[in-house]
């Protein structure tokens, strides 16, 4: 499944799955196409684990870990997600979600 959803903020995000794996990535939709953010998981039974959350320097703490974490839970409402482990920013995020 590949999904591909326009936002009025100027960035663009894909989600890109199969049935054990999958990546959200936000790119910026404003002239080049930039990845700013991207999460990678595995599908399990009743759970998501998260392998990893990346964000460019320059786009931390304006809500893109946030954005696609909330897209990994729209897309996945069904199951729990495990965070794994996890940096001082991955436990900062992980926070708002808990």
């Amino acid at each position: 499944m590949k999904t591909i959803q326009n936002l009025s903020e100027g960035f663009t995000i894909i989600v890109d799955e199969d049935e054990d794996h999958g990546i959200i990535a936000v790119y910026t939709s404003t002239g080049e196409y930039v990845t700013v953010g991207e999460l990678s998981y595995v599908i399990l039974d009743k759970q998501i684990k998260i392998n990893n959350i990346e964000v460019l320097q320059e786009y931390r703490c304006n809500g893109i870990g946030e954005l696609l974490i909330n897209v990994l839970e729209i897309n996945h409402i069904d199951k729990v997600i495990d965070w794994g482990v996890t940096t001082e920013l991955g436990m900062y995020l992980q926070s708002k979600f808990d």
